[in-house]
């Protein structure tokens, strides 16, 4: 850490304040080098800690998510439920010692209730100072005109005397004394073999052109960011447009392949030539790291937000080549990265293997979308439908509500209300909305995707079908089972003569409609669709699939309400051990399979199991759904059922 060296008195106040308490919040402006402080600390006392964790926190599903990945490293086994992840991990942690979190970037909504309350150390950087309730805090400033210029001239050997002339004292000054700016400054010099008088010559000139455009909100970095940029394009051509692209995407860990999917329309040739070329994509990366315009860490690229803001002001599109330049309609990059990310985001958002990889993807697109232009809305839209698709089968509705529903406006606003996208958005809409609850909104939304549905595409058209199938499922929630069976009849006899019987939308059919059956009495017809529907899901998804898993959930409810009340708990039991390893122990499904485990432990007598089991599912569902959803007044109910049968009526409240 061989640029902080200037901080070592805040390094000896850190140490300090980490003797008093072990929770301390560094905040300050943007660039001061809050961050790197932090990681300073962390180098020089690595021999004190078994595990040191870094933490993206600008943002609540950042947070969660670098929390739980720490669970691999904890020998923790944890499901596909992020929240439900990183409450294991915050657990654990209070049960260990000598450990260390870092919350980057924090902010209090991020890291509410990630922080673990003992033992261990937490150091957070922030831009909020308000963190007294949590942290002791210390403010991270400038650095003294004596350290600034330190650090200007300090090469990495800390064994030696640097000299400091004036030349480099006015260059410090000239800099503001801010880190970020100083460390680039100190980088390009490194990686050209210019002098500090030759930096400062460089960035007078800019600042120069800069009084002309007073509107610049931060001069200094500016200043710093336009000399690297065109030091990095003298070594490698392709590096500044490579940078610039880097930019336009979330402040969050970027998959080095991401870049790979840039496509030859749009951009510089020479970019699109490097990002298939892996010696030269490495080169050029190679740059923009010696350069301090971008750090490689973990497999994954970051740049600074500062450096991020400042390129994105100045850089917001590609040059546009050729004479006929000025007659085309220019594409920024906040597109550019739009057509890479639906290039990479996986397809298949319901395969539970993809969602690592939709997960590390996820902070890109919901920030590209919304850098995205008017003009781009289709392109937006589509990228966050798949991201709230994504969230829907991750348990994560009220997330996937609020992407979805900015998903069909962007679409609507762009293709109109009876486009076939607009109508999927729609509909997804809808089955987000059934599933949090809000079942009359949800069935006027499908009812209005049903009628545009069949009078553009046909009442046989597979979208039709769905929202058919979509929208009996949702008749079925509200206790309308007599339409919903009608209904189910009738889109499974459709899909079945269009799609064929392993047509995956047929199975989702028989299953649908075996639920109506069982819920209307007829338990044998639901026994041989379930049998049915759970073979097929089984060969055309695997065993630990969560379709397959929830058809088996279904299979075992209707074998115990026949009185087959053993080979039901087994079939449950194990069925419930994969959800909850796939999916978390927060997630719907896991919540029902849940149910259907403890009503089985309640018919078999064993009440007290069934009391705690039901009482875990309606604390979760308290907590994911909210009191007034169906599901948690049902859970309130049964355990209601439950106290009453063990003489202690009244307790379901408590």
């Amino acid at each position: 850490m061989t640029t902080f060296t200037a901080r070592d008195a805040d390094l000896m106040a850190l140490d300090n304040a980490l003797r008093v308490g072990d929770r301390v919040a560094l905040h300050g402006i943007p660039g001061v080098g809050k961050t790197q402080l932090a990681l300073a600390w962390a180098h020089r006392r690595a021999d004190q800690f078994d595990i040191a964790w870094q933490v993206r926190a600008a943002d609540r599903l950042a947070a969660v998510a670098g929390v739980a990945q720490l669970a691999e490293s904890l020998g923790l086994t944890v499901g596909t439920d992020l929240e439900q992840a990183a409450t294991v991990v915050v657990t654990a942690l209070c049960g260990r010692d000598r450990w260390l979190l870092i919350f980057d970037d924090a902010t209090p909504a991020a890291v509410r209730g990630l922080i673990p309350p003992r033992n261990g150390h937490v150091l957070l950087t922030s831009r909020n100072p308000n963190w007294e309730t949590v942290a002791h805090t210390q403010e991270v400033d400038l650095l003294s005109p004596e350290s600034a210029a330190t650090l200007l001239t300090r090469t990495g050997d800390r064994s030696g005397e640097t000299t400091v002339d004036a030349t480099t004292l006015q260059l410090a000054e000239r800099l503001g004394y801010l880190p970020l700016a100083l460390e680039q400054a100190r980088a390009y010099c490194a990686a050209t073999g210019r002098t500090p008088a030759d930096y400062l010559n460089a960035v007078q000139q800019h600042r120069l052109l800069q009084y002309e455009t007073p509107q610049a909100q931060h001069p200094t970095i500016d200043a710093t960011i336009t000399v690297a940029l065109r030091a990095a394009g003298q070594i490698h051509a392709a590096a500044p447009y490579l940078v610039q692209f880097l930019a336009h995407l979330a402040v969050a860990p970027i998959p080095r392949d991401l870049c790979t999917a840039i496509g030859a329309r749009h951009v510089p040739a020479v970019l699109s030539r490097t990002v298939h070329d892996p010696a030269a994509y490495d080169r050029a990366l190679q740059v923009l790291a010696e350069l301090a315009l971008v750090n490689i860490r973990n497999g994954a690229i970051r740049i600074h937000q500062l450096a991020a803001e400042v390129i994105r002001r100045h850089h917001p599109a590609p040059p546009r080549p050729g004479w006929w330049r000025f007659w085309v309609r220019r594409t920024t990059w906040a597109q550019v990265a739009a057509d890479a990310l639906s290039a990479a985001l996986p397809s298949r958002t319901d395969d539970p293997e993809e969602w690592p990889r939709i997960a590390r993807l996820y902070p890109h697109v919901t920030a590209v979308a919304q850098d995205l232009p008017a003009s781009a809305d289709r392109t937006a839209g589509l990228l966050l439908g798949a991201c709230g698709l994504y969230a829907k089968r991750r348990g994560e509705l009220k997330e996937a509500k609020r992407l979805l529903a900015e998903a069909h406006s962007r679409l609507h606003r762009r293709l109109g209300a009876t486009h076939q996208d607009t109508l999927t958005a729609l509909n997804n809409l809808a089955e987000v909305l059934i599933k949090l609850g809000e079942l009359a909104d949800g069935q006027a939304l499908h009812e209005r995707a049903l009628g545009a549905r069949r009078q553009i595409l046909g009442p046989d058209h597979r979208d039709t079908l769905t929202s058919m199938n979509d929208l009996a499922e949702a008749l079925a929630r509200s206790g309308n089972f007599a339409d919903a069976r009608t209904m189910h009849e009738e889109v499974l006899a459709a899909r079945r003569r269009v799609l064929g019987n392993d047509h995956y939308d047929t199975l989702v059919s028989m299953n649908n409609f075996a639920i109506v059956l069982a819920r209307l009495g007829h338990l044998a017809d639901a026994q041989a669709m379930h049998e049915e529907t759970l073979a097929a899901t089984r060969r055309r998804r695997g065993d630990n699939h969560p379709d397959t898993l929830g058809s088996a959930n279904n299979l075992a409810g209707v074998l115990a309400k026949l009185g087959r009340l053993v080979e039901a708990r087994a079939m449950q039991a194990e069925a419930l051990a994969a959800v909850r390893r796939i999916l978390g122990d927060d997630h719907p499904h896991t919540l029902t399979a849940m149910t259907t485990f403890a009503n089985i432990l309640a018919m078999q007598g064993e009440l007290v199991e069934a009391r705690a089991m039901h009482r875990q599912i309606l604390s979760a569902r308290q907590r994911v759904l909210g009191d007034r959803h169906r599901d948690t007044v049902a859970s309130r109910d049964k355990l209601a059922q439950i106290e009453e049968a063990l003489g202690r009526p009244g307790s379901a409240e408590q």
